[in-house]
């Protein structure tokens, strides 16, 4: 046979082979699309996955910022502390004889207590919510914000408002990915509990992470007046310190010293006990070596100095 029609006949079976296959390949599927499941609304304890960049305490009745959350064991940029049903009916005034905390400051107290913080006091009638005279109110270095539905979400008729806990930097902006699940974290031993301690370079001195070299921690503080005792400031101090860390001797063996510090509320040191605010923390006598984490729920553990 001539190359020429041998040539032309391969080429015809090729071009015959597209059509056949084109003709088998040119389906039409039937069925209808389906929509992506609708995100419920979270619940305590759920992980707030996404950038907590535009979150704020300050959250209006218009607009609440909106990150991923979902029910997760791992990390998790923040975690969800309470959930409203309706945001807005929940910010609105009630009609009461007394100054009712707003939802934004119900959120900071209420991650504290979630993270292992004393409850902060209710307020009673005629009164702010406030600690009593001479009182410690233990301290937790944590953000909290008011997130919102998305707008599919919100679309669908979601309304709620929910609280989450979230750590933070010494900017107080939001500062990395937690590990787990924070609840009650500043009593247990996780990677995540040095994150909310509130650590200074030394008694008075700028503050530092609680994970890199510092000599002193801050556990609480307290308003003052003429009336309160030093001796009595300095036993609750104590008593404060003790209960943080679980150990057996807050002092470690005298490696410790337990201090009470009086300033004014400007910042600077006062003897006018009119005005003045102090705090309990700890600092480490060893004039050489560093603390080099925080010591909530140290308990028994060795006293971690580097």
């Amino acid at each position: 046979m001539d190359r020429r029609w041998l040539g032309a006949v391969m080429l015809a079976m090729a071009l015959l082979a597209v059509v056949v296959v084109s003709v088998i390949d040119d389906r039409i599927v039937g069925g209808r699309p389906v929509a992506e499941p609708l995100v419920p609304a979270p619940r305590t304890g759920d992980c707030v996955i996404g950038f907590l960049d535009q979150a704020t305490s300050y959250g209006s009745p218009l607009y609440l910022p909106s990150p991923a959350v979902r029910a997760c064991d791992g990390p998790r940029q923040g975690e969800v502390v309470f959930v409203v049903p309706d945001y807005v009916a929940s910010v609105v005034a009630p009609d009461r004889d007394f100054r009712q905390p707003t939802l934004a400051e119900s959120c900071r107290d209420q991650a504290g207590t979630y993270l292992g913080l004393d409850p902060v006091p209710e307020p009673h009638a005629g009164a702010p919510s406030t600690v009593p005279n001479g009182m410690w109110s233990a301290t937790a270095g944590f953000g909290s914000a008011l997130i919102g539905p998305g707008p599919r979400q919100a679309a669908a008729g979601q309304a709620w408002g929910a609280c989450i806990v979230y750590p933070i930097d010494l900017a107080g902006d939001p500062a990395g990915a937690l590990a787990g699940p924070v609840a009650g974290v500043l009593h247990l031993t996780t990677p995540d509990t040095a994150r909310f301690g509130v650590c200074r370079e030394q008694v008075g001195g700028a503050a530092v992470g609680c994970t890199r070299p510092h000599r002193a921690e801050l556990f609480g503080f307290t308003t003052v007046t003429p009336d309160v005792e030093p001796s009595q400031l300095e036993s609750s101090c104590r008593d404060l310190v003790t209960t943080a860390t679980d150990m057996p001797d807050p002092t470690a063996a005298g490696r410790l010293r337990i201090t009470v510090t009086v300033r004014s509320h400007n910042g600077s040191a006062s003897d006018d006990p009119l005005g003045t605010v102090a705090q309990c923390a700890i600092e480490l006598t060893d004039p050489v070596h560093s603390l080099t984490s925080s010591l909530w729920a140290l308990g028994s553990t060795a006293l971690p100095v580097g």
